[in-house]
């Protein structure tokens, strides 16, 4: 019965088992045998745990084979800007890696949408259609468009934008930009004054 007691504080519920069983065939109703069977027995039906792998840094395919590997699945997925974790990758993970859990559990991922700030890309002297794909890339979008006359610039291509290249701004702003409609077509420079 001792060694029972003994094997229990151990989390050895095999061998307390044996012992409260050769302790109720001997000498059955002795003490609390009948209940610490109960608890062992209980223990012995728990469903394995597994220990939760470390997610960081993983895209999501590679994360959902890892958790199979670990008889693991995947569960809720959501995205948080990070200035540290490149776009895509996992940043955070629930419950934690080197958790125990039971087999078959749901691991929920918090993925890294990118950097809340991106630079924006020169357009001047691109198309409507080559400023819209360069902006698309950084995280941007095409905002106010107007026309202008200007000497240096071909007709159709943006002339100017605001705010000007190489600026940090937050992702999904709108960058505005003057289209050259070609050439002043007075003879006046401008500037001059006669």
């Amino acid at each position: 019965y001792d060694q029972g007691l003994r094997y229990m504080d151990a989390e050895e519920w095999v061998k307390a088992l044996g012992c409260f069983e050769q302790v109720q065939r001997l000498k059955p109703a002795y003490r609390e045998t009948e209940r610490l069977l109960g608890e062992v027995r209980h223990e012995l039906a728990k469903p394995s745990t597994v220990e939760v792998p470390d997610l960081s840094g993983q895209r999501i395919a590679q994360a959902s084979s890892t958790l199979n590997e670990h008889a693991l699945q995947l569960g809720t997925q959501e995205q948080v800007p990070s200035e540290t974790v490149p776009e895509g990758e996992i940043v955070r993970q629930n419950p934690e890696a080197e958790t125990e859990v039971e087999g078959g559990s749901a691991v929920g991922v918090t993925i890294s949408s990118g950097p809340l700030v991106t630079e924006v890309p020169d357009l001047t002297r691109k198309s409507r259609f080559e400023a819209r794909r360069l902006l698309t890339a950084a995280g941007l979008k095409l905002g106010k468009e107007v026309s202008a006359s200007n000497d240096d610039v071909p007709k159709f291509k943006i002339a100017k934008q605001e705010p000007e290249a190489g600026k940090e701004v937050k992702r999904d702003s709108s960058v505005s930009v003057t289209i050259s409609s070609g050439p002043r077509t007075s003879p006046e420079k401008s500037g001059t004054v006669e």
